[in-house]
């Protein structure tokens, strides 16, 4: 397998040929300036400005002087920031913000931290521009980019996957590059396949491509399959693999205790012997306890959790209990769920606790048994999972072993898998008992 290291992971709109003077001040970050005029001195430029706008709302500069007349655009955008400019504007799709059907051309403007610059007319997108959305996107679950123009050029749009849902025929009715599409680029895809099909119902011819056929280069041209100027729909999915094996692990686990929650039970009794006698108190603590854990990746990893509470009696009476706890997550790939890049997996715990007792001779009694509880204080973990794929995925090498039990090649990929663990438990337990003497017994 090819050296992906160096792959760019988009194909980024032309800088402007004039370099941005360092005597004048870059935009300040979150913030797009549009230029009228292709001189970076000119007097007609307009601020878009992300803290002065609200996410996922599109919002016009209509009866501006840059409506359908900007020609350069420099911006610092922070890093998963993009802000996509658009010819027409829409109310747009609820919930949908990445969708730009009816939004004539668009073009996205990926932030990366740093002062970036694009020359609107070579991307066919000049005085045409009159609204504008922006977002936070999550540059690390796979993207890939269409092009209006063969070899990369044009206008072209950019495809997210983790803004769009998995296994689904997603159709391009209306959106500008519908039937315009000469070529596509998937250098940010991992282990996603891409499918795209000349018809919006995917009844039409059709072409795939994936992260890991990096012997293929990462783009194509879309005319080589009879495509060019057809593609109406595409659809992505995941790479299964073959098996996983993420080890149980037993994250770290702090509590803060809170004396106002608590559960108490009390026996009353009556000892007339003169001896000394035992007696029990117990606590059934059913459901009241629970361990939340979260887990968040991009490879649809499900989750299960095992809690252990065991408590060792400290000698005398009214004395609290030691709490012992282990609590241990164990992870497994479960591709049947919807994706989501969160998992959160929620056990209950019920907990028995009872403690004996000693009665004075010749008394009444009252005994009570109290379990306090505590907060888990929240807090993060992150432990390792390998995955095992039959073709060379980015990021993966050749595994011997799993190679002979299956007989054919097999290669490994290591994935971080992080997440957040909180919950309510059972801190410790105390006892006590009161007695009131009774008087002998008649003639003693």
């Amino acid at each position: 397998m090819s050296d992906t290291s160096t792959v760019p992971l988009f194909k980024l709109p032309p800088s402007v040929a004039t370099q941005y003077p360092t005597t004048k001040a870059q935009p300040a970050s979150g913030t797009v300036v549009l230029y009228a005029e292709k001189d970076w001195n000119s007097s007609k430029t307009l601020t878009l400005d992300t803290s002065d706008s609200i996410e996922s709302y599109t919002y016009a500069f209509k009866g501006t002087t840059l409506q359908d007349s900007t020609r350069w655009v420099a911006f610092n955008l922070p890093t998963g920031v993009v802000l996509t400019l658009l010819e027409y504007f829409t109310a747009g799709i609820p919930g949908q913000p990445y969708n730009f059907a009816s939004c004539g051309r668009t073009l996205d403007l990926i932030g990366n931290g740093q002062l970036q610059t694009v020359d609107l007319t070579v991307v066919g997108c000049g005085d045409c521009m009159s609204a504008f959305v922006w977002r936070n996107v999550d540059l690390n679950s796979g993207a890939f980019q269409m092009f209006e123009g063969a070899n990369f050029a044009g206008n072209r749009n950019t495809f997210f996957l983790a803004e769009w849902p998995r296994a689904t025929s997603l159709s391009l009715e209306n959106w500008y590059i519908q039937n315009r599409a000469s070529s596509a680029y998937y250098g940010a895809l991992t282990n996603q396949l891409i499918s795209l099909n000349a018809k919006s119902d995917f009844t039409g011819g059709a072409v795939s491509f994936a992260g890991w056929l990096s012997s293929r280069g990462q783009g194509a041209d879309l005319s080589v399959y009879g495509l060019n100027d057809t593609i109406g729909a595409w659809k992505w999915d995941m790479r299964t693999p073959l098996t996983t094996s993420v080890a149980p692990f037993s994250p770290p686990v702090q509590f803060a205790s809170d004396s106002s929650m608590s559960i108490s039970s009390t026996i009353t009794g009556t000892n007339a012997s003169d001896a000394e006698i035992t007696d029990v108190v117990t606590i059934d603590c059913q459901g009241q306890q629970s361990v939340t854990v979260s887990v968040t990746d991009t490879l649809h990893i499900g989750g299960s959790l095992s809690v252990t509470v065991g408590y060792k009696e400290t000698a005398g009476v009214g004395v609290s209990t030691e709490l012992s706890l282990s609590l241990t997550v164990s992870m497994a790939v479960d591709y049947t769920q919807e994706q989501s890049k969160a998992l959160t997996a929620t056990q209950t715990i019920d907990v028995s606790n009872q403690q004996t007792v000693a009665i004075p001779p010749r008394c009444n009694y009252t005994s009570e048994l109290t379990m306090t509880f505590g907060r888990i204080l929240p807090s993060s973990f992150s432990t390792m999972g390998t995955y095992y794929y039959d073709v060379p995925v980015p990021g993966s090498t050749p595994d011997s072993g799993m190679s002979l039990a299956y007989g054919r090649p097999v290669y490994a990929v290591q994935q971080t898998v992080t997440g957040r663990i909180s919950g309510g438990i059972a801190t410790n337990t105390y006892s006590n008992t009161t007695t009131t003497p009774i008087a002998p017994p008649t003639g003693s």
